[in-house]
């Protein structure tokens, strides 16, 4: 499938099985609340996602809670630098207390691609005694870009040395393209 024919995601089911296709191209034609399970985010290490997400302006509703199997949460774990999220709303909540490095954020833990008109009122909350990065869009930005987005969910990270947390992004680690962001979280 094709940009311009993509794979169309329109329930919890559809949206988990991206993870099965993470070089794939992906619409969502309707919102949908996972947040009755303990979401897996799509992506991870080494097992980046390197397609597309048009999120069609829909809304995914997810819950992470307690200790997370994974270090990078999110709706997305790890977008890789070929991997496109855009025009997407996210909600919910990631609460987890984690022995080891945690990177998370609204849309994506981790990202060296392109995130585009995307919303999220993810809460996000880390407590780690190892260096974690929290953001209300993107936890750990390695790379690519985040642009005309908007976070208004709260974030926080505890327990870290350093802490790191941001409106937008929770550390920027290369060069990257932050434009035309707002964060309006407390």
């Amino acid at each position: 499938r094709s940009a311009a024919n993509p794979i169309l995601v329109y329930d919890t089911t559809t949206l988990q099985a991206v993870n099965s296709g993470r070089d794939k191209h992906y619409k969502l034609v309707a919102d949908v609340d996972a947040s009755g399970t303990n979401w897996v985010p799509i992506g991870g290490i080494s097992l980046y996602f390197t397609g597309s997400f048009d999120g069609g302006g829909h809304e995914v509703t997810y819950e992470i809670a307690g200790e997370a199997t994974g270090g990078n949460l999110g709706l997305f774990g790890y977008i890789g630098d070929t991997g496109e999220v855009k025009n997407l709303a996210v909600a919910g909540e990631i609460a987890v207390n984690r022995p080891y490095s945690t990177y998370a954020g609204g849309v994506a833990g981790n990202s060296y691609g392109s995130v585009t008109d995307c919303f999220s009122s993810v809460t996000v909350s880390v407590t780690s005694p190892a260096t974690s990065s929290v953001g209300g869009i993107v936890g750990d930005m390695l790379g690519g870009s985040i642009e005309r987005c908007i976070a208004d969910g709260d974030v926080a990270v505890s327990g870290s040395s350093p802490p790191r947390a941001g409106g937008i992004v929770g550390i920027v680690q290369s060069s990257c393209t932050l434009r035309d962001n707002v964060a309006l979280n407390p």
